[in-house]
């Protein structure tokens, strides 16, 4: 399995990440641009008994945006010359305060490119704006 674990210090202005495979995450930063937040190490399985996972951590401040997506999401929004992850920075575009107008924009998406299809895999999205 994959996942993707967040700490937000406040009083250090950073948020802390591990990410065990999983797609990256993308925070939109006004200071920084876009900042991936790619994996910090394998995914999580009885087969790597030994792994390890690094911390990261990137600068966050007032303003920024914050999208974490299951790979279903990303699938479902791929196409042959895109890993979905244009779809998700359009997105982010369009709805720069976050919330329920960017989650419901990208599922929106999902749902017209899956053409009625059973999804195979979940959608899960998150989003957070930095106060």
């Amino acid at each position: 399995m994959t996942l993707i674990a967040c700490v937000l210090s406040i009083e250090e202005g950073r948020l802390h990440y591990v990410n065990a495979g999983h797609p990256a995450g993308l925070l939109r930063t006004k200071g920084q641009g876009l900042v991936r937040l790619a994996s910090t190490g394998p995914l999580v399985s009885p087969a790597f008994r030994s792994c390890k996972w690094e911390e990261e951590s990137v600068s966050v401040g007032a303003g920024d945006l914050l999208l974490l997506y299951t790979d279903g999401v990303a699938d479902a929004l791929a196409r042959e010359d895109d890993s979905g992850e244009e779809s998700l920075l359009t997105a982010i575009q369009q709805h720069a305060g976050g919330g329920a107008p960017l989650l419901e924009s990208i599922l929106t998406r999902a749902r017209e490119r899956f053409g009625g299809r059973p999804q195979p895999d979940d959608w899960t999205l998150l989003t957070a704006t930095m106060l």
